[in-house]
């Protein structure tokens, strides 16, 4: 479910300023995840 609302957010901003958090959340996911 995270991941899906990641990449929600991502269709959300578009490339906006929010994609940079969509990163950082990303990086976060990946350190957790296997």
């Amino acid at each position: 479910m995270a991941r899906r609302s990641l990449v929600e957010m991502k269709m959300e901003s578009g490339g906006g300023g929010r994609e940079d958090k969509v990163e950082a959340a990303n990086k976060k996911e990946s350190k957790e995840a296997p």
